[in-house]
């Protein structure tokens, strides 16, 4: 997987030097996703080559944080595609400080849940919390990618925009079919976590179009 990311990384590098007089913030956000799975799987590696030949921790807690910036990232980039970035509309002013503020919240809430996650499980009302609050992060990313995909196909129906309209119900059948196999195959089935991986696969075949 990192060898086909590596592979991915280099060729959207090129891409972008070579149409760097029409790159937009969107292109940038991939990019920088990219770099951030190629880390995360190169430091999981790392992590457990280091712990099977020395049985020593050392970097566990540098890659759960690489782990969880990689998955911010990833949410913040399927939300701005879905707003139409780069698509049909080219800045998104109005909607940054909440990006901001919700991608540091993000972070935060799951690096307490991924520490939270490495301690002997106990039955308690932080426990629960703890589930609740969590599950409730990740509804939120639920409706904020489809409230501003469906947003976006209504601007682009009423402007006309039949193309554009076409690929993003694309984009929101491959969303759609990821939550669903995600939720279907993780043991958690409220998180996001396993399905990373699926959503950018489904930002990057809209921005193939």
């Amino acid at each position: 997987m990192t060898i086909i990311y590596v592979v991915v990384l280099i060729m959207w590098g090129m891409l972008c030097i070579q149409y760097s007089k029409e790159i937009m913030s969107v292109h940038i956000i991939i990019l920088v996703v990219l770099v951030s799975f190629v880390i995360n799987y190169f430091i999981k590696i790392l992590h457990l080559w280091i712990y099977n030949s020395s049985g020593y921790d050392m970097l566990l807690y540098l890659s759960i944080a690489v782990d969880i910036c990689t998955r911010t990232l990833t949410r913040i980039l399927t939300i701005l595609v879905c707003m139409g970035l780069g698509i049909s509309r080219a800045s998104i002013n109005d909607s940054t400080l909440k990006l901001i503020v919700f991608a540091v919240l993000y972070f935060c809430v799951n690096l307490w849940d991924s520490l939270m996650a490495l301690q002997p499980p106990a039955e308690s009302p932080l426990t629960k919390a703890r589930i609740y609050i969590t599950a409730g992060m990740d509804s939120l990313v639920y409706f904020w990618v489809f409230q501003s995909l469906m947003n976006t196909m209504d601007d682009l129906k009423q402007n006309k925009q039949n193309a554009k309209l076409a690929v993003f119900k694309r984009l929101y059948t491959l969303l759609l079919l990821s939550v669903i196999i995600s939720t279907l195959t993780d043991r958690k089935s409220t998180r996001l976590n396993s399905s990373h991986d699926q959503i950018a696969n489904a930002v990057f075949c809209l921005k193939k179009k």
